[in-house]
C-alpha cells in the first residue's frame, strides 16, 4: 500500500490494516514502506482513541483496554480480598496503638455500675462515630471508663 492510499482509509480501516501488517513486520518497517515516520503513522490513530497493546502487538480502542484493566483489577481485588482486609485492620490497629486502655479497665476483678448520663447530642454523635470507626475492637463501656480515668488523672491534683 502507498502512503496516499493509507491516508484515504478511515481511521478504523487504518487500524485494521495496520494491525494485520503488525503481525508480519515491525512498525518502523511499515512506516518506511508508506514513506512516513512512525509518529506520523500513529498520530491519527492515537488521536482517534486507540492505544497500542504491547502484549497483543495490536492497536485497540483505549476504552476496551481500560475495561480489561478494570476486570484484571477486580479479579485481583477479589482474589486478595482477605489479605487486603487484614492489612486495613492492621493499619487501624497501628493507628490505635497510641491509645491504650489502663490495665485496670476490663480486668476480671472490675466491678461495674450502671449510670445514666446526659450528653449533648452533637458531641455524643461525634464520639460514637469515632468509636465505630477507630475503637470498635473495645467495648464502649471500657472506652468511656478510660476517658473518665484520664479526666480524673488530669484534674485530680489541680
Amino acid at each position: 500500500m502507498k502512503g496516499f492510499e493509507y491516508r484515504k482509509l478511515s481511521v478504523e480501516d487504518q487500524v485494521n490494516w495496520l494491525n494485520e501488517e503488525l503481525q508480519k513486520q515491525e512498525l518502523k518497517k511499515i512506516a518506511a514502506e508508506l514513506g512516513m515516520s512512525t509518529s506520523t503513522l500513529t498520530n491519527g490513530i492515537r488521536a482517534a482513541g486507540y492505544k497500542f497493546d504491547r502484549a497483543a502487538k495490536q492497536y485497540v480502542i483505549a476504552t476496551l483496554n481500560s475495561i480489561n484493566e478494570d476486570k484484571q483489577l477486580m479479579a485481583y481485588l477479589h482474589e486478595h480480598f482477605a489479605e487486603l482486609q487484614m492489612l486495613i485492620e492492621m493499619q487501624r490497629f497501628e493507628v490505635n496503638q497510641d491509645v491504650k486502655l489502663d490495665k485496670r479497665i476490663g480486668s476480671m476483678n472490675a466491678k461495674y455500675v450502671a449510670k445514666s448520663i446526659k450528653v449533648q447530642d452533637n458531641i455524643y454523635e461525634e464520639f460514637e462515630e469515632l468509636y465505630k470507626t477507630k475503637f470498635h475492637q473495645w467495648k464502649m463501656q471500657d472506652v468511656m471508663t478510660q476517658m473518665m480515668l484520664e479526666f480524673v488523672e488530669k484534674y485530680k491534683n489541680k
